[in-house]
């Protein structure tokens, strides 16, 4: 269980994220939600992303649109296995992550492509 401390470092983190991703002054109303304050589907994947990057916490977009305010986002980051990843079968991980995937993707598409050159030559 994280202490005050802790979740009040947490908070200060999200806040900074969230203010950056959404372009707000730092003093932004933090009872409203991410869709209150302006977050559009693409702004809450990159907010994903950021907070993966930050906290090293996956938490999906469905569940950034659920939280109704800067607090019960700092209570999601905290209780996902008390910040830190939590195991995800590989299905799950592909179907609620998908963010993290398109690299993967990527690079499948571009070895094909390469392949399919070669062989033309």
């Amino acid at each position: 269980m994280l202490n005050n401390t802790d979740r009040c470092r947490i908070s200060v983190i999200l806040e900074k994220i969230i203010a950056d991703v959404l372009s707000l002054e730092k003093d932004f109303d933090k009872s409203l939600s991410f869709a209150e304050l302006g977050g559009q589907s693409i702004l809450a994947i990159k907010l994903q992303m950021q907070i993966f990057k930050e906290l090293k916490v996956r938490i999906s977009v469905s569940d950034i649109y659920k939280a109704q305010n800067l607090e019960q986002l700092t209570e999601l980051v905290c209780t996902t296995e008390n910040g830190r990843n939590k195991k995800v079968s590989r299905r799950k991980r592909k179907d609620i992550y998908a963010p993290f995937q398109m690299k993967d993707m990527q690079n499948l598409l571009l070895k094909k492509k390469r392949l399919k050159k070669r062989n033309l030559e």
